[in-house]
């Protein structure tokens, strides 16, 4: 019941190893708040700027957003799909439920592997952006996330 807070390989091996860091935390899904940030009208730069105020609560170098925009510049101007409505319904199957009243039945242990199946693929991505731009914007989020000072906060 106890936390270590120290930094160590332990969190960043776990980012990158695990679902959660892919699969949610850099997936620009339906209903990622980057996503948003990502289809609004605006220069390469302030999203650069935006990202990186979101992810590491800072402005980033000048570095930092060159590099950055010429990554996410090929394609920015086409990258919003037009005509495309966010689908923002969850599959939601009540009989997924567990609970002690059927904690030992075998079918909801079949239940339950399905449920553990979908939380490991993660949210579908958006198609409100074009695939090659969003990949890219998730190559751009997968870096910040992983990066020491967003890595080793306690």
């Amino acid at each position: 019941s106890e936390r270590d807070h120290s930094s160590n390989v332990l969190q960043p091996a776990g980012l990158a190893n695990g679902g959660v860091g892919a699969g949610r935390v850099t997936r620009l899904s339906e209903d990622c708040a980057v996503t948003e940030m990502a289809l609004r009208k605006q220069t390469p730069d302030a999203l650069v700027d935006a990202l990186f105020l979101r992810v590491l609560s800072r402005p980033p170098s000048d570095d930092e957003r060159e590099a950055l925009v010429a990554h996410l510049e090929r394609g920015y101007e086409n990258r919003v799909v037009p005509g495309v409505k966010p689908n923002l319904s969850k599959e939601y199957d009540p009989a997924l439920l567990l609970s002690w009243s059927n904690h030992l039945n075998a079918r909801a242990t079949e239940y339950k592997m399905i449920v553990e199946e979908r939380a490991r693929r993660g949210d579908e991505p958006t198609t409100r952006l074009e695939a090659d731009w969003r990949e890219r914007m998730e190559d751009a989020l997968w870096a910040l996330v992983n990066s020491p000072e967003f890595v080793f906060a306690p």
